[in-house]
């Protein structure tokens, strides 16, 4: 059997050996990781839709929510804070804190600090990812303190905000985030990764869970920016220790991802991997 035709035959395996949960988790990540926030501007009716901010009906609430939050007009932001402060149906809350993101402005922290204990989770989502929006350096403070929310939707809106800014203090918890299994660490480990966080996360091997652990090695792999060649190879080389079906599937769309031309040798060792795997040469 050809190699190509080997790892049709183990990628196909390994779909057919996932569990459903685990499948719809990687589909509804994926689908998250492609939404982006409008960024153009629209204009509304201000007084129109600070108006309906407080209809009964929590949908046309939201619906005014999202229009204040999408332009840049004087009077709009006043009014998604006024209505906050007030109090609002959650949903009516999301949307409104989804607008505070929008226009980052750090005069939103106060309000947005209240939201971060909210009891509802999505709510305090929105608000992390709010305050993650700021150039405000209490900011940081509060994004790092999501990170211990006993909800896994408000340590992932935490994680993401660490690994879309760059803050590099949020390495350590997310290595211990990590080392529990939570999901959410790994992308934002892989956005923060240098070789040698890269080489931290490899020796996690026996303390992390396999899984995620294999996750978080692959979305270093994948990284475009991730470099040198020897820290690649070091990257494929970790991943080759780590027991279990889901490392293989990250070396395997490595090599699938990677042209032949010009040769690689993280590839090339990614390849030899996958294939003493497939034919039960380890």
């Amino acid at each position: 059997m050809s190699y190509m035709a080997r790892i049709v035959v183990g990628v196909l395996a390994l779909c057919l050996s996932a569990t459903p949960g685990l499948a719809q988790k990687a589909k509804n990540k994926s689908s998250k990781a492609k939404r982006t926030p409008a960024a153009k501007a629209i204009k509304v009716n201000v007084a129109q839709e600070r108006s309906a901010l407080f209809a009964d009906d929590a949908k046309a609430a939201a619906a005014a929510a999202a229009k204040l939050g999408r332009t840049n007009q004087a009077g709009a932001l006043d009014a998604l804070l006024d209505a906050l402060s007030m109090g609002l149906d959650p949903s009516v809350s999301t949307a409104a804190l989804d607008g505070l993101a929008w226009h980052a402005k750090p005069a939103s922290f106060d309000v947005l600090e209240y939201y971060l204990d909210y009891r509802n989770a999505r709510v305090r989502a929105a608000a992390v990812a709010a305050v993650g929006s700021l150039d405000d350096s209490r900011a940081v403070t509060a994004v790092l303190a999501a990170l211990t929310d006993n909800d896994d939707t408000v340590r992932a809106a935490a994680a993401k905000v660490i690994g879309d800014r760059g803050i590099k203090t949020g390495i350590e918890p997310l290595l211990e985030l990590l080392k529990k299994g939570d999901e959410a660490s790994g992308d934002a480990l892989a956005a923060l990764a240098t070789p040698d966080l890269a080489k931290e996360v490899g020796e996690l091997i026996g303390v992390a869970p396999n899984a995620q652990l294999s996750r978080c090695l692959g979305a270093i792999l994948m990284r475009p920016g991730f470099k040198p060649e020897e820290a690649r190879v070091e990257v494929v080389r970790a991943l080759g220790k780590v027991p279990g079906n889901e490392a293989l599937e990250q070396l395997t769309t490595y090599v699938a991802s990677v042209p032949e031309n010009p040769p690689r040798q993280s590839r090339r060792e990614a390849e030899a991997i996958v294939e003493a795997r497939l034919t039960g040469g380890d």
